[in-house]
């Protein structure tokens, strides 16, 4: 099911994908209730369901939605793996 999520603007997610506001594809019927420590939820589905969380200080994100089902034809959920590459690519710089 393709419903819109509400991204925190300035979140990393919301950096990655480009915009606040994006339609996923959900097939749940769980949720995330409660999200661990250092993490920040980022994101929301209309019904208040937690969609997107971040890690406070690195660059660690988690959605709830299926952004592999439509990659192929909508680039704002190809940027979110294109932004996780950028990101393994700088810190394997660094760490070289």
């Amino acid at each position: 099911m393709l419903h819109p999520i509400v991204l925190e603007p300035g979140s990393r997610i919301a950096e990655a994908i480009g915009v606040t506001e994006i339609v996923g594809a959900s097939f749940h019927h769980q949720g995330i209730d409660e999200i661990a420590p250092g993490m920040t939820v980022v994101g929301r589905s209309p019904d208040g369901l937690i969609e997107a969380m971040e890690h406070e200080d690195r660059w660690i994100l988690g959605v709830q939605w299926h952004p592999e089902d439509t990659a192929q034809t909508d680039w704002h959920q190809q940027s979110l793996y294109d932004a996780l590459v950028v990101q393994a690519r700088e810190y394997a710089a660094a760490h070289a």
